[in-house]
């Protein structure tokens, strides 16, 4: 989280919270933490994340001028092992596959007023695992009342799970969080990655022999 911290060391007012593990769940941390803040104009991340230079600048210009509610932003993956080379198709939204009409962001990279998070009731808190930042998006983007606008340069670095060990782990969280949430566009994905694999795989092997 250091790294994370020493990249928005320049932010007005920053906001930790412990969350998904047992003091709350995901969606409770993060609303717990937008409630605490003084600023009308709330940006998320994760702790693993380590945000641009003008990430925040990005994000927060349009709400400033008044021309959205809702900015969302996106991340570079990062791909310290091979491990995370290819898994990272498997957790995260590739940066050629962004389409500005249906993105979802998660809350990696995400600004949005108060007022916004107020208007849809928060994050939902009752998920026990991950995809209430999906949800969260979902209920933002569908919302008549507010502006919305996707801002694919205001970005932050993110490292998908770089150890087998982890990405089962995190594979299992994001499947049980978007079944509990009926969220089944990740789902379909995850699928048509796996097979790619299975069937790309045996031809690349057999292609060495």
């Amino acid at each position: 989280i250091a790294d994370c911290l020493d990249s928005i060391s320049f932010c007005d007012e920053i906001i930790v919270i412990d969350a998904g593990k047992t003091p709350c769940t995901r969606g409770a941390g993060r609303n717990l933490a937008i409630k605490q803040a003084r600023g009308e104009v709330i940006v998320v991340s994760d702790a693993g994340c380590i945000a641009h230079p003008d990430w925040v600048e990005k994000l927060t210009k349009p709400i400033i001028n008044q021309t959205a509610d809702v900015v969302a932003g996106f991340y570079n993956m990062q791909h310290p092992t091979a491990v995370s080379y290819y898994t990272g198709p498997y957790l995260g939204t590739m940066s050629h596959n962004i389409n500005k009409q249906n993105f979802l962001p998660s809350s990696r990279s995400l600004a949005f007023t108060k007022k916004a998070w107020a208007t849809v009731a928060g994050y939902p808190e009752a998920y026990k695992h991950a995809a209430e930042d999906l949800v969260f998006a979902q209920k933002l983007k569908e919302e008549s009342s507010l502006k919305w606008k996707v801002e694919p340069k205001a970005l932050v670095d993110w490292t998908p799970a770089h150890t087998w060990k982890k990405f089962f782990h995190d594979m299992s969280n994001h499947t049980k969080g978007n079944l509990e949430a009926g969220y089944t566009r990740h789902l379909k994905k995850n699928a048509s990655v796996v097979i790619r694999y299975a069937i790309g795989i045996p031809f690349f092997l057999g292609a060495l022999v």
